[in-house]
């Protein structure tokens, strides 16, 4: 069994236990090139034909000057990546709309966290795009309902003092919150720790305001989740 098949094997253990995105297998396998051989691969360098890579890049050797020991080139990870995404096994499209399904369902968060997430996971900026505006998703709706629990959580804490936040959440929730020079009432502190929580989970200043503006001013009791 050539090296190329094991490492492709080792792709298909890798996938048994998790989904990846394209870029993410890529680093995997050529890590593991590094374990075993002690040689880098330099990254773009195992892009497949068609990805925007030139012919040069894609055959391009091992970058370490153990080249001549090591059995496994760039292109062969080119190889098995162009292999895993016939079989579908890679599908960076699917990955992505099934990252925004499991976010929406299991932790809702705005759009703005969400496309920062996926690209941390390498997916490119039109899959990103393309995913969000099919997954439809209504900011301000989510935003309500992890206010509701929010707000659940917040009404068995006691009283506490204003900790100090990052400055650019202090700043949005300032835009969010109406400020004034009167001390502040338990339902404005109320509505401060929400905006900060909202902007936390990457949601937008129009869904944050609108979903403040359904916080009853007389508190939180009388708040109604969708």
């Amino acid at each position: 069994m050539n090296e190329r098949q094991n490492l492709y094997n080792y792709a298909l253990k890798l996938l048994g236990g998790r989904r990846y995105t394209v870029a993410g297998m890529e680093k995997k396998l050529a890590a593991r090139v590094e374990k075993i051989y002690g040689a880098t691969i330099a990254p773009g360098d195992y892009h497949s034909p068609g990805e925007g890579a030139s012919n040069a890049a894609a055959t391009s050797p091992i970058n370490n000057d153990t080249a001549g020991s090591c059995p496994v080139t760039a292109d062969d990870i080119a190889s098995i990546i162009s292999r895993l995404k016939e079989y579908k096994f890679l599908d960076d499209r699917e990955y992505a709309n099934l990252f925004i399904r499991d976010h929406i369902l299991y932790k809702p968060q705005g759009i703005m966290l969400l496309k920062m997430k996926m690209a941390a996971k390498g997916l490119p900026k039109d899959i990103i795009a393309q995913a969000i505006a099919d997954a439809g998703i209504n900011e301000f709706t989510l935003a309500k309902k992890l206010a509701a629990k929010k707000i659940k959580a917040l009404k068995q804490k006691p009283p506490e003092r204003s900790a100090s936040a990052n400055s650019t959440i202090r700043r949005n929730s300032a835009r969010a919150v109406p400020q004034n020079t009167h001390r502040s009432s338990p339902s404005q502190k109320k509505k401060e720790k929400l905006a900060r929580f909202l902007i936390s989970r990457g949601f937008g200043y129009k869904a944050i305001s609108e979903t403040l503006k359904a916080f009853p001013s007389d508190g939180e009791e009388d708040y109604q989740s969708p």
